[in-house]
């Protein structure tokens, strides 16, 4: 909390500091503009080659020369900004803009340092006013087109590309842009489209074959979204993004030992990028190469001890190898760092089902259901193992009646007369209190007692198929269909 407020302050200082001396340096005498522009050529030429200490030394001569030179602010705030270091760059980018307000290129200064900081609203504000003040072009239009689609503003987003389209026919970046925002919106062919004219202008786009490689999955065609993103790796064979991707798309074609290829091509690159374990992991469960699942998911775990979607997937590991109480262990962590986790309760909840634990499992997939109600095949195992539970209950309450007994007449003795026949008494339904009782009794009672009974076949998570989980779970990118997720991608 408190280094946001120091950093705050640091700039705040600074800028004040710049603003002192800029009035020190007007009240010493006249500005010496000529001077202070042979400095400034002087930067420009440094930076041509590269120099940035020369350059960023001779544009603070050239500010000393005449404070009121925004153009050399903002050139020593890019260098500043390409060095690493923020505050400097943003009190020059905010006392340019204070010693030109009718700049727009202030403004279109500085609002690429918000959006490369990350701050595309203040951005989206600073495009606005440059725009207001005539800086109509394609590059400001597309650069606020990319503030509108960081703030999910698609339309807008849309709006601002095609207009930088229509402002330069030729600039490959505004087509690409509209595409990833189409793309957002759910409209893939038309992104498709636009991704194939970012192409014809510059063949050796590598963005561009990615983003369309995405909306090809976005209408489930996977061939060439592989097509697409082997071009791409043939142009940067170090895009960690395109081999995972790639991996990814391997695995709905169905190619599983080229996705476990790909993702290791992409553990080399990211070896800290849990995500990449937990796909290879996926896949080598689904290849029953279950010690290799087992190892990848683990690593997943080191890498974030605190992430529950990991120890589920390392849980599916060890029920595999039938190892059921590290599985229990692990999706039980899973719950205890994410309680509003569906998946780890529903885990657990199947985990207890195949090992006939029908009154735990009937427990924890209630709270699946309660967290996530629109899932029908959750809700179908909580009626299977409900069902269970009804069955040991019942059996537990209704005893067999005693067998009879076989009278037996003594020498010299009549016979005992008949037993008079016995009515019948109704049937009694044991009271509501009374079944709950048992039913906690039968879950005891099952767990020393019951042998398990072969598991139905599992799927890649260890779940019964009718659990219908995918493993790993889904968080659906910007431009996939939420019936057709493609994991990972962003």
């Amino acid at each position: 909390m408190c280094k946001p407020i120091y950093r705050v302050a640091q700039i705040v200082l600074t800028i004040a500091i710049a603003g002192l001396l800029i009035s020190v340096d007007g009240a010493q005498g006249k500005p010496d503009k000529k001077k202070s522009q042979a400095a400034y050529q002087q930067g420009q030429s440094a930076d041509r080659d590269g120099r940035r200490d020369e350059a960023i030394a001779a544009y603070t001569e050239a500010i000393d020369a005449d404070g009121g030179n925004a153009a050399a602010l903002r050139a020593r705030a890019k260098d500043y900004f390409a060095a690493g270091d923020h505050d400097k760059a943003s009190a020059d980018f905010e006392a340019a803009v204070r010693v030109q307000p009718g700049d727009a290129q202030c403004y279109f200064a500085r609002g690429q340092f918000y959006s490369d900081t990350g701050q595309p609203d203040r951005a989206a504000q600073d495009f606005t006013t440059a725009i207001s003040l005539k800086l109509e072009r394609t590059e400001v239009y597309n650069a606020r087109g990319l503030a509108y689609s960081a703030t999910r503003h698609y339309d807008k987003a849309i709006d601002d590309f095609t207009q930088a389209i229509k402002l330069r026919l030729d600039n490959p970046e505004p087509y690409e842009g509209r595409g990833i925002a189409l793309a957002a919106e759910g409209k893939y062919r038309d992104a498709i489209e636009d991704f194939g004219a970012a192409l014809s202008h510059k063949a050796d786009y590598e963005e561009a074959f990615v983003e369309r490689a995405l909306a090809y999955t976005g209408i489930g065609d996977f061939a060439h979204a592989d097509q697409d993103l082997t071009a791409a790796l043939k142009l940067n064979g170090e895009d960690v993004r395109a081999w995972r991707v790639r991996g990814a798309v391997r695995e709905r074609l169905g190619h599983d030992d080229d996705a476990i290829a790909d993702y290791t091509e992409a553990i080399k690159r990211d070896p800290k990028d849990v995500r990449l374990f937990l796909a290879r992991g996926a896949v080598y469960a689904r290849q029953q190469k279950y010690e290799a699942s087992l190892e990848d998911r683990d690593q997943a775990v080191k890498l974030a001890p605190r992430n529950a979607e990991a120890y589920v997937a390392r849980g599916s590991s060890y029920h595999f190898l039938g190892q059921h109480d590290k599985g229990i262990a692990d999706r039980t962590t899973a719950i205890a760092l994410d309680p509003a986790s569906a998946l780890a309760w529903t885990a657990r909840g199947n985990a207890y089902y195949l090992l006939n634990r029908f009154a735990e499992a009937a427990s924890d997939l209630r709270q699946a259901v309660r967290l996530d109600p629109g899932n029908r095949q959750v809700q179908e195992l909580l009626d299977l193992a409900e069902a269970k539970v009804e069955q040991a209950a019942s059996a537990a309450i209704v005893k067999p009646p005693p067998a009879d007994t076989i009278a037996v007449r003594l020498p010299g003795t009549e016979p005992a007369p008949p037993a008079p026949e016995a009515k019948p008494e109704p049937a009694v339904e044991p009271p509501a209190e009374v079944k709950a009782e048992v039913k906690v009794e039968v879950k005891s009672a099952v767990e020393v007692k019951a042998t398990p009974k072969p598991a139905p076949p599992p799927n890649r998570n260890g779940c019964s198929r009718r659990c219908g989980i995918s493993w790993p779970p889904t968080r659906v990118p910007r431009c996939l269909q939420p019936t057709m997720p493609l994991w990972p991608i962003s």
